[in-house]
């Protein structure tokens, strides 16, 4: 049978059968309800022309089915479930299939009339509404079905129970990377609004807040375009960023506007971590909102736009004041934790910072200090869920990737590890540790390699960075002394700190030592170049093998001493040459230690 005789035989008939083509017809199956709605049933044919699907969007009938040409067409009044077998579109992933033959019943127009949310901005995102298996506990219910698309493709559908008890995310492409709630909204836009929710979304369409927007900044008054995204906090919501970081690195402003609650302000403060602090200004609801579409609800369009009237920048750099707002959030986020090295006797003199510091690292040529930091390293990746960046541009990078395998696993690498483990550390090393490749032309300067940790703090979520060492950098000092350069260098870190909330690891040599005084260890006035790597470090860290053939720590710069440790604290440990792991020194009459776990667990 043609497909024109198949709808015929369901009573549809269409004006043309164009391969795509959308049209809006009375429903033979209800015949419009009593109201005798116009238009209710939409029938959609395959981009093959083979086949066409339709939807009453009435939410009395919701009459969904489809009919394919050289196929037995489907029983007449048949009901095609949202999670149902998958109809018969060429080519097209199950998840697509369903979306498209949806429609809005008119329960998703009251869901949205009770946020304010009109019909013309539920058309403009393409939300739709049916029913959905949520799994034994609630069975088939209503569902929001919000369409998350990139390049103009359907990517991902996110489908929310309308009495918000639970939500699905489903794939409408099996290869689909992460992508942002109205993530095309990014292409050619010069600010852009972040949000928690698709609502909050609508809800900011809908109040036009572009217009409140366009006299705030003035790249908007002069063509740049504005984007609404949704992005919900958690780890995996931020790996969207890879998929999107060349716009996100184009935006010139984003405005935070996510929940007022504690995680919230996690949230808003990563947010502000990844994107740069400096691009990044506040939004604050009325007491009684939580977030724009609570606004919108309780309040309407012209309160919600009003508090985009009184943006504040945040606070990187500038004049502040005592404040109980202020107080309210540091209460809500508590005292800053700090992180553990490894070593059990160490980590009883020092702690380290997590909130972006300046941390410099000192110590002999072959004393240790690269091999220590790398132990740190594996240690907080695991054990603290930090994501480090290393440039060593003294070392290989196979070199240093063998000796992260041995930290993980306790073993050598060559000599006692089984294939099995080193697959097995290789995965679990994935996305914590990565490193910059060192140019053999030495054109790794401060700026690019500022520019690089920028972009891993966007796209992957970095916390800690290493330059190894600094003097391996390619350094233009032009008509500066070196005084004077070393410390513009130091501005230029920290102010990379601050905005992103990074702790930027700095390995400095020290000066040769006079004769005789090798044995004594380095501390900030003895690296080379400027006292200045003494004063403007937050923490000071200087490692040193003593006559014995040991390792000392020592702390030379603390400035927050109740937290990191006091100036002038050491600890002696020992290093295991077939691992790399510093671990406590055994005293002659102790027994050796437990073996220690806290790495690979």
């Amino acid at each position: 049978m043609t497909l024109f005789e198949l709808l015929a035989d369901h009573g549809i008939r269409l004006k043309r059968l164009t391969p795509g083509h959308t049209e809006h017809l009375d429903c033979p199956r209800c015949g419009g309800g009593a109201h005798r709605d116009k238009g209710s049933l939409s029938v959609t044919v395959d981009p093959d022309g083979q086949g066409a699907t339709w939807v009453c969007h009435r939410g009395t009938c919701g009459w969904t089915s489809g009919v394919r040409e050289h196929q037995a067409s489907p029983r007449a009044g048949a009901q095609t479930r949202l999670h149902g077998p998958r109809l018969p579109a060429a080519g097209k992933p199950a998840m697509a299939d369903r979306y498209a033959v949806l429609g809005r019943p008119d329960w998703l127009y009251e869901e949205c009339e009770r946020r304010h949310i009109g019909r013309a901005t539920i058309a403009q995102f393409d939300v739709r509404g049916g029913k959905y298996y949520f799994g034994s506990d609630l069975g088939e219910q209503q569902a929001i079905l919000f369409p998350y698309r990139w390049e103009g493709e359907l990517l991902w559908v996110k489908l929310r129970e309308r009495e918000k008890r639970t939500f699905r995310q489903e794939k409408a492409r099996p290869d689909a990377p992460p992508v942002l709630f109205n993530a095309d909204s990014l292409h050619d836009a010069s600010v852009c609004v972040w949000t928690e929710g698709e609502f909050d979304v609508m809800a900011l369409h809908e109040a036009q807040v572009q217009h409140s927007l366009s006299g705030k900044f003035e790249v908007l008054e002069m063509g740049g375009g504005l984007a609404i995204v949704s992005l919900k906090d958690g780890a995996k919501a931020f790996a969207a960023f890879d998929t999107h970081a060349e716009a996100l690195a184009r935006i010139e402003h984003h405005v935070l506007a996510g929940d007022a609650d504690q995680p919230g302000l996690e949230w808003r403060d990563e947010l502000a971590r990844r994107l740069g602090r400096h691009k990044c200004h506040l939004v604050r609801w009325p007491d009684d909102c939580k977030d724009p579409c609570d606004v919108m609800a309780k309040h309407g369009a012209d309160v919600l736009l009003a508090c985009f009237d009184s943006l504040e920048a945040w606070p990187v750099e500038g004049i502040d004041d005592f404040s109980l707002v202020w107080l309210e959030e540091v209460l809500k986020r508590g005292r800053k934790p700090t992180m553990t090295t490894g070593t059990p006797s160490l980590d009883d003199i020092l702690k380290l910072p997590t909130d972006g510091r300046i941390i410099v690292v000192t110590g002999y040529s072959n004393h240790g200090k690269s091999s220590w930091t790398r132990h740190v390293a594996v240690h907080t990746a695991f054990q603290h869920d930090r994501k480090w960046v290393f440039f060593s541009a003294e070392d290989e990078n196979d070199r240093a990737k063998i000796d992260c395998i041995s930290l993980l696993t306790g073993k050598g690498f060559w000599t006692e590890m089984s294939d099995e483990e080193r697959v097995e550390a290789v995965v679990k090393l994935q996305g914590k540790i990565k490193l910059i490749e060192g140019d053999p032309d030495g054109v790794r300067t401060l700026d690019w390699l500022l520019d690089t940790f920028a972009a891993t703090v966007l796209a992957n979520g970095v916390t800690d960075v290493v330059i190894d060492p600094f003097n391996e950098v390619d350094h233009d000092p032009g008509t500066k002394s070196q005084t004077e350069y070393i410390g513009d260098c130091l501005k230029q870190i920290r102010r990379f700190v601050r905005r992103h909330g990074v702790n930027v690891w700095l390995l400095a040599h020290p000066t040769k030592p006079f004769p005789g005084t090798k044995n004594e260890p380095p501390d900030g006035y003895d690296i080379s170049g400027s006292a200045h790597w003494n004063n403007k470090a937050d923490l000071g860290i200087t490692v040193h093998m003593t006559a014995e053939r040991q390792s000392q720590i020592s702390i030379w710069k603390s400035r927050v001493p109740k937290q990191w440790g006091l100036r002038g604290a050491k600890r002696v440990l020992d290093f295991d040459q077939r691992n790399g792991r510093y671990i406590d020194l055994v005293q002659p009459d102790q027994p050796p230690p437990r073996p220690r776990r806290d790495i690979d667990d």
